[in-house]
């Protein structure tokens, strides 16, 4: 039998038996192709599983809202945002598309690993004062599709990939230091001259490609991160999952990008900060608000520029089977056609 989750704390876990405490007795409960637990254990009702609907809101009218969006609907868990369109990631000419599933619950919560598994990376940034000016800290997995427990049907969307990928952001920057006998490097950097301003800095020296840190499903691996240090963002957990043979997330890639541990803040300021990002999920990619065409997520004096200008991006369109991307509610059933929509006002 999988361990117990407690009440209280965020799992993304594998539970082919659900043991559930409810007033000192515990029960246990057969669930069938069950990929995640997430939060507690009466998430498993669907009344319990609420799906977030989010409207066109500004950047800065973020912070308005409860620090707690799922206590505020009265659930313990709203989730949602695959392919969803968003306004206020990006500058007036533009918007994005949301690469995964965003789980609103409290800040401080626990995370677990889904599967067994290996850690690849574990790296954080936030930006100082700012609204949604970071990803807080990121942790970066890999796992055996054998061992993800999927149904044949939903074994086909991984047909041909030995291993999946799974990125958890939002994260709390203390989150490094869960990884025992590692290495864990912080830096406060200002980079002010180059108008990017002052940037908190953390990753695992110890933990790469080459190094992986291996898991079990149900091993602690990260904290959700306050508004704070998650990046200037709600409390939530931002998940995705790509297969493994993926443009952004496969072996001759991610294998580029792994952190010199011995490093200095200097070196780590002119190079390291831009070479360990790429080792990252998506978060979000850009179109033009306009056309809907695909634009380049870097850009020069203020200037976007258009990476194809015949190809019209729509919410399901190709560019995430090209990326490998998965419906994280696939894997996790973080909530149900059957969950009650919410909406933020």
């Amino acid at each position: 039998m999988k361990k117990i989750f407690k009440i209280g704390t965020v799992i993304i876990g594998i539970a082919p038996v659900i043991s559930v405490v409810s007033c000192g007795i515990q029960q246990q409960e057969e669930v069938k192709w069950r990929r995640g637990v997430f939060l507690e254990a009466r998430v498993q009702e669907n009344k319990d599983r609420g799906h977030i609907v989010f409207p066109e809101i500004k950047r800065e009218e973020i912070k308005k809202y409860n620090p707690d969006i799922s206590a505020s609907f009265g659930v313990p868990l709203v989730s949602g945002g695959f392919g969803d369109m968003r306004y206020f990631y990006s500058m007036k000419n533009n918007l994005s598309i949301h690469a995964g599933d965003d789980a609103f619950t409290k800040a401080g919560s626990d995370v677990f690993a889904p599967f067994d598994g290996e850690v690849l990376g574990v790296w954080g940034k936030s930006k100082v004062g700012e609204i949604g000016g970071g990803f807080g800290t990121q942790v970066i997995m890999k796992v055996k599709v054998s061992d993800m427990f999927l149904n044949p049907e939903i074994s086909k969307k991984f047909e041909g990939n030995d291993y999946a990928y799974l990125t958890f952001g939002h994260l709390s920057l203390s989150t490094p230091t869960l990884f025992k006998n590692t290495k864990t490097k912080q830096f406060h950097i200002d980079l002010s001259k180059y108008k990017r301003g002052i940037w908190n800095w953390s990753y695992n020296s110890s933990i790469n490609i080459k190094h992986p840190y291996k898991v079990k499903g149900g091993d602690l691996i990260g904290k959700v991160g306050k508004l704070s240090e998650n990046g200037g963002w709600v409390p939530h957990v931002h998940v995705e999952v790509y297969r493994g043979d993926s443009q952004h997330f496969n072996a001759k890639r991610i294998g580029k990008y792994i952190m010199d541990p011995n490093q200095s803040s200097e070196q780590f300021k002119t190079k390291g900060h831009r070479v360990f990002g790429n080792l990252k999920g998506l978060g979000v990619y850009s179109i033009m608000r306009s056309s809907k065409e695909m634009i380049n997520a870097l850009f020069n004096g203020g200037q976007y520029k258009i990476k194809n200008k015949t190809k019209i991006i729509e919410k399901n369109d190709s560019f995430k089977e090209k990326n490998g991307l998965i419906d994280p509610n696939l894997i996790y059933k973080l909530w149900t056609p059957k969950s009650k929509n919410y909406t933020l006002n």
